[in-house]
């Protein structure tokens, strides 16, 4: 099986998944609980789509990273958040020590200086994650794996680049 693209249903997405109101919250506060996270506490999100856990944890203060195949699943989180006051910026692939500079990868950087939170909205299979290995403290993949063609070597880049006392979830 191929990988899935959720391109053609980008647009709908939220609307035919969503959560009731509040939930979202929950969800990411249970997840910070459990893995104790601080405000250094580094976040990826494999399989992030339009940011359904991504935006909400992000908004609590951490550095996420969001990575997604689909470009217009990415591109619905831009909407996200930038109607919700976050601000782009400019750094080329390779400037944050984490990314590997080996190849260059679409990269879009945001950040909210009032909830002094960042999120880095990287577009690359996860089957080749593009960051050094232990890089990340936190690594989240919510039911994306089976959707996922080698998802066994999707699984291996995850715990590459977790950190070794890192969590997954």
């Amino acid at each position: 099986m191929p990988s899935l693209s959720f391109d053609r249903v980008a647009h709908e997405y939220d609307a035919t998944r969503g959560y009731p109101p509040g939930i979202d919250l929950q969800i990411v506060k249970a997840i910070v609980d459990t893995v104790q996270a601080t405000s250094e506490t580094t976040f990826m999100e494999v399989g992030v789509g339009t940011g359904r856990i991504a935006y909400p944890l992000a908004s609590l203060g951490h550095n996420y990273t969001s990575v997604d195949i689909s470009q217009k699943m990415v591109q619905e989180l831009v909407t996200k958040l930038l109607r919700n006051g976050w601000q782009q910026y400019q750094q080329p692939w390779g400037y944050l020590p984490d990314e590997n500079g080996e190849s260059i990868h679409p990269v879009l950087r945001f950040n909210n200086s009032t909830k002094n939170a960042s999120m880095r909205l990287v577009l690359s299979d996860m089957t080749a994650l593009p960051f050094r290995d232990s890089s990340f403290d936190v690594v989240l993949a919510v039911h994306v794996f089976q959707l996922v063609d080698g998802w066994q070597q999707a699984l291996h880049e995850v715990l590459r680049v977790i950190q070794p006392t890192g969590k997954l979830g």
